[in-house]
């Protein structure tokens, strides 16, 4: 049987610290801990990665009282904290403090620990089909629906997944041909994986990129990397998760 491995990726406090966040903490970890069950089950380990506490006692109770005994638990915080000044550069220090434990894995999954499971059907079809799974983040503004030659199965450098029309190098919302991949849960081959985070220089990301035109984002940064380098990738319409759009407003919601 396949060796999984779910990453919760969270950063408690952030520079957006408050007790909204706390709230979307919690709802989170009610979501995707109600399944350990499952997940012990069909042989998915679970770990959590923080780089904002050094000691368990500096998480908020509320939310460390729903963590699993089971649940491994990473915590380090730098002086100098990359996500400050670039989150794509924040999630890259959590997968490195991870590395030597995700190493052990064939999978990973990727959950933020601020969206809340909707189900686990993205979980359950990856068990019956082991591939790697994205889902679709930003949508083109005049095309609310997701139109079918972007869903499906692709391989490495095929061409029937238009990078280009997706806008590899572009950070324009607004165009009719932007699109992005979601970050915050996705399902990936390990061996692949620990290449991109081995070959990420945190101090890069927080450069502003000439090409990209400021920051690199994440979300361009998985795509191309998927587009390029996995051997075969599946996108799907639905991650079935909610997302609270803002830490100030627990009415800004988004479902993918």
């Amino acid at each position: 049987m396949l060796k999984t491995i779910l990453h919760i990726d969270s950063c408690i406090k952030s520079k957006d610290y408050n007790t909204l966040r706390i709230q979307q903490y919690v709802e989170s970890c009610n979501s995707i801990f109600k399944y350990m069950d499952f997940f012990k089950k069909n042989n998915i380990d679970v770990v959590l990665i923080d780089n904002s506490i050094s000691l368990i006692d500096e998480m908020p109770n509320e939310i460390r009282c729903l963590i699993p005994t089971s649940v491994n638990i990473i915590l380090k915080k730098n002086d100098f904290n990359y996500g400050y000044i670039n989150k794509t550069a924040g999630v890259f220090e959590h997968w490195k403090l991870g590395r030597e434990l995700f190493k052990n894995y064939d999978y990973i999954i990727h959950f933020e620990l601020r969206l809340t499971l909707l189900n686990i059907d993205i979980i359950e079809d990856f068990i019956q089909n082991p591939i790697s799974m994205f889902g679709w983040h930003t949508r083109r503004l005049n095309i609310k629906t997701i139109e079918i030659n972007e869903l499906g199965f692709f391989k490495k450098n095929d061409t029937r997944f238009k990078i280009n029309e997706y806008g590899k190098d572009n950070r324009n919302y607004r165009d009719k041909k932007f699109n992005d991949f979601h970050t915050g849960f996705f399902i990936c081959l390990m061996n692949e994986f620990i290449k991109l985070v081995d070959n990420t220089d945190l101090n890069i990301l927080i450069k502003p990129s000439l090409q990209f035109g400021g920051m690199i984002s994440l979300e361009k940064l998985l795509m191309c990397y998927v587009y390029y380098c996995l051997p075969e990738f599946k996108m799907v319409e639905k991650l079935n998760i909610k997302r609270y759009s803002s830490y100030y407003n627990m009415n800004n919601i988004e479902i993918y």
